[in-house]
């Protein structure tokens, strides 16, 4: 959707999500969420797992009948099951979306007969963010995390954090070929498209421009923002929580 204008807010005062309590992720996602819509957000991306677990049913309620917003979770869920290569899927994510258990409960919910392994694996969005991927130290902490009794068998894996589609080949150096790789930045691309089809949202824009918000700007995520978006972009620091 090169045709876009995008509005990002990266909530860097409090993250990582993954350790912060139900109640806090909720409260934060529903001021980011108001913070968007003062933006004139057409529609709202909740690109966290976490924040998904425990901020989209807060949101949904709040601002649903305004604009449409999508999560990360329920696209990735219905995915898994149309296109299921086995029986045994295993998920990785932070604790706070393992704890959650919400994607065992929204797959099994779509089909019983599924067995999801959930995992937790807390150093891995760090990683990413310390440009520590496809690194023998990704790999080896990988290795830790992945080659485990509860793992065994698993024929598919769903990368259930944002983070994770950059550890993608060091997944496949631990796990091997065959086992199926579920990437929610595909899947979540194009659910997100189809939404905007279906509500005759879809952008146009020549030249289309993108604003980029921190709740607190350090220059380590300004480089590894313009690492993820491919271009050098400008951060600018908005504090909502005032």
């Amino acid at each position: 959707m090169p045709n876009e204008n995008i509005v990002y807010f990266g909530d860097t005062a409090h993250l990582p999500y993954g350790d912060k309590s139900e109640s806090a992720v909720a409260h934060y996602s529903e001021k980011i969420a108001e913070f968007l819509i003062s933006k004139k957000a057409k529609t709202i991306v909740i690109a966290c797992n976490t924040a998904s677990s425990y901020g989209y049913d807060v949101i949904q309620k709040k601002f649903g009948d305004k604009i449409p917003i999508l999560n990360v979770i329920d696209p990735m869920a219905s995915y898994v099951v149309n296109h299921k290569t086995s029986s045994k899927i295993g998920v990785i994510g932070t604790k706070g979306t393992i704890r959650s258990g919400i994607y065992k409960t929204k797959i099994q919910k779509l089909n019983q007969k599924l067995e999801v392994i959930e995992k937790a694996t807390p150093l891995l969005a760090s990683l990413v963010e310390e440009n520590f991927y496809n690194t023998q130290i990704s790999k080896l902490i990988l290795a830790e995390y992945l080659n485990t009794a509860e793992l065994k068998d698993i024929d598919s894996i769903v990368l259930g954090c944002t983070h994770y589609p950059l550890l993608k080949k060091d997944i496949v150096a631990v796990l091997g070929e065959s086992v199926n790789i579920f990437d929610s930045s595909e899947v979540i691309a194009e659910k997100l498209r189809l939404i905007l089809l279906e509500n005759n949202l879809l952008g146009n824009s020549p030249n289309p421009k993108h604003q980029f918000f921190l709740s607190d700007y350090t220059y380590t995520f300004e480089q590894n923002a313009q690492m993820f978006f491919g271009k050098e972009i400008h951060l600018e620091e908005a504090n909502i929580w005032a």
